[in-house]
This record gives structure tokens, C-alpha cells and sequence, in this order.
């Protein structure tokens, strides 16, 4: 009798899948790979926009260029009279600063003093037809005389000697009058040290300009003036004094210390005024410049010497 075979399981016509561990394994490798790449590409925008910022300058800071004056900023370097910003509180409480003001004694050459303002400027425009600076002192008192000041110069042996030319030119009784600034130290008071503190600044711009200016004159009376060395240091004092006026108009000057404030502003862009016209005789080296230079000079350390009396309770 013949054995009978057992039939074999039937094989499904399917292949079978992978299997669920398999499957882990899988997604946890893709999810690799995509927080990896994610991780690249993040870092590879965040480097690409810094670069970019900091190609662009980035966005004005407190008291930058263009920016909005913070408390206690100080204004944009290089902006035209504290413009482009807006000027900020003045904070810091009350307080007191000392300004850093070297004494100094100026020697102007008097050629007159009257009892009429109108014969006083009789004498400077003589002074202007002979080609040499003239400004009017107002008299300090009521009675007093106006005082007519021509060369001003800070070495009294160079103003001597150029005395001795107005005394030739038709001036034959003039001498060498003598003012000191800054003999005493300067304490400025108020509500606010950062406001003090910029006028201060304004004060030392002030005095530093016109000790420097004078030595200019000077080296020019004396015949020993490098006029490229000279435009260099009038160049450095321009951006000086424009720091210092972009300093105070940064911020806004409390009800104590506004009338300070203006009269700082006012002499810092006197000066200014003044130091373009050195500049501009020092490169075309016009007789007209020059004596627009020199006359207004004279005048700048009359409004300090006032200023300073002044705020000196003096």
C-alpha cells in the first residue's frame, strides 16, 4: 500500500514587510537627519543675517547718529549742530563740576578808549583800512569808557614788538593792555550733572580754542607760523567745538541751567564761525580772511572773559 504525502503549507504570494523594530530603527535615523540639516541651515541664516547687519551699520544706538538721544547721551559724531536726534532728559541729579581751565593772560594792543560808542567803531574802521583787527570792549560800568583793542596775541614780547608797528602806522599812543582768563577755578552748579557735565565740556572746548588759536596768532606776528601744521590743529579744534555743541544740544537743559546752556551754544558756534575763517586764511592766505579771523578772535575772548565773570559770580 503506498504512503500518501502530507500536502506543504501553502507560501503567500506576498513578500513580508519589515519589521516594526526595523521601522523605529528607520524613523529615528530620517528624524537624525532632519533635526541635523535643520540645525545647519538655522546656524548657516542666523550667521548670514548678522553678517548683513553688521555690513549695514545696524540700527542707530541710543545717542547714535540718526538715533534718539538717551539719558545722558551725547549726539551723533560728525552731525550738524546736534540735529537728527531727539535731545533726551537731562538726569543725574544735582550736583557740581569743575572745569579743567588753565589760567592765561592775553595781550591786546589798546589804541583808544571813548566816551561814545560811535567813536569806537570810528577807530576800528580805521583799523580795518590800515589792515589790522579792532574790536569795541562795552564799558563795565555806566561811566565807563569803550575800549578799542587791535592785535591780540598771548607772548607779550610778540606784542610788543608788533606794538611798535601801530605806533608807526599812526597809533602813537597805544600800549599793551592786559587781560587775565580763567585766574580762578570755575565750579558750575545745577539740577542735573549730566547736563553740567556736557557744559563742561563746552567750558574746556572754549578755553582749549582760544589758548591754541592765540599761539596761531602769534607764530603769524612773529613770522615763525607753519601754516600746514597750523591748518591741521584748526581742523582738530573745529571737531572739538562741534562735539561739544552736539553734546549739549543732546540733551534738554533744565529751567536752572537753560540760560547757561544757551550761552555756551552761542559762543561754541561763534567760535566756530571764527576757526573757518583761520582755516580759509590758512589756505588762500587772503588779507580779507585773515582779518576777519583776527577781529573775531579778539572778540571771542572778550564774550569768554564775560561769560566766565559771570558764572564766577564776578
Amino acid at each position: 500500500m503506498a504512503m500518501r504525502r502530507r500536502p506543504q503549507p501553502r507560501q503567500s504570494g506576498a513578500s513580508r514587510g519589515p519589521s516594526g523594530f526595523t521601522v523605529f530603527l528607520v524613523f529615528l535615523l530620517l528624524a537624525a537627519l532632519t533635526l541635523g540639516a535643520g540645525f545647519t541651515i538655522g546656524r548657516y541664516i542666523l550667521t548670514s543675517l548678522s553678517e548683513k547687519v553688521a555690513d549695514t551699520g545696524g540700527t542707530g544706538g541710543t545717542g547714535g547718529t540718526g538715533g534718539t538721544g538717551g539719558t545722558g547721551g551725547t549726539g551723533g559724531t560728525g552731525g550738524t549742530d546736534g540735529t537728527g536726534g531727539t535731545p533726551g532728559t537731562a538726569g543725574g541729579g544735582a550736583g557740581s563740576v569743575v572745569c579743567q581751565l588753565t589760567p592765561l593772560t592775553v595781550y591786546g594792543i589798546q589804541v583808544g578808549a571813548f566816551a561814545s560808542r560811535a567813536n569806537a567803531d570810528k577807530a576800528v574802521s580805521g583799523l580795518a583800512a590800515k589792515n589790522y583787527p579792532g574790536h569795541v570792549f562795552e564799558p563795565e560800568t555806566s561811566s565807563g569808557l569803550y575800549k578799542v583793542w587791535s592785535v591780540t596775541l598771548t607772548k607779550k614780547d610778540t606784542a610788543v614788538a608788533v606794538q611798535g608797528r601801530l605806533k608807526a602806522a599812526g597809533y602813537p599812543d597805544c600800549f599793551v593792555a592786559t587781560e587775565s582768563l580763567d585766574a580762578k577755578p570755575l565750579t558750575l552748579k545745577g539740577s542735573s550733572l549730566d547736563y553740567l557735565n556736557k557744559a563742561k565740556t563746552a567750558m574746556e572746548a572754549l578755553a582749549s580754542g582760544l589758548r591754541i588759536e592765540g599761539d596761531v596768532w602769534d607764530d603769524f606776528r612773529a613770522g615763525t607760523l607753519n601754516r600746514t601744521e597750523a591748518a591741521a590743529t584748526v581742523g582738530a579744534l573745529l571737531t572739538t567745538l562741534q562735539s561739544a555743541k552736539d553734546g549739549l544740544a543732546s540733551l534738554i537743559a533744565p529751567t536752572d541751567l537753560a540760560a547757561l546752556g544757551q550761552a555756551l551754544e552761542a559762543q561754541l558756534a561763534s567760535a566756530k564761525v571764527n576757526l573757518q575763517s583761520l582755516k580759509d586764511f590758512l589756505s588762500n592766505q587772503s588779507d580779507a580772511e585773515r582779518l576777519k579771523a583776527e577781529t573775531s578772535f579778539i572778540g571771542l575772548i572778550d564774550a569768554y572773559t564775560r561769560l566766565g565773570t559771570s558764572l564766577r559770580g564776578g
